[in-house]
């Protein structure tokens, strides 16, 4: 009974230290957030730097597909 009397005779202190604690806790969430958007930064930038695409064209031995022409684009890349 006076722990629930002195915590409604001293909310403000109670609600002050309960904000703190979620304050805390977020700021650390933020911060690991902040951390891993840095490290899948860092992977896209090594990933981009090695980047080489191709063309190529590949033969069907078909006469048209379609009306289309029998020589097929092909897309790639190579990261090394």
């Amino acid at each position: 009974m006076k722990i629930i009397q002195f915590l409604l005779t001293q909310w403000r202190y109670v609600l002050i230290i309960v904000l703190i604690i979620i304050l805390y806790f977020i700021s650390a969430e933020n911060k690991s957030l902040i951390a891993d958007n840095s490290r899948k930064t860092k992977n896209i930038e090594v990933l981009n730097s090695n980047y080489v695409s191709y063309k190529s064209a590949y033969n069907t031995g078909l006469k048209t597909i379609k009306g289309k022409d029998s020589i097929i684009q092909l897309n790639a890349a190579k990261v090394r």
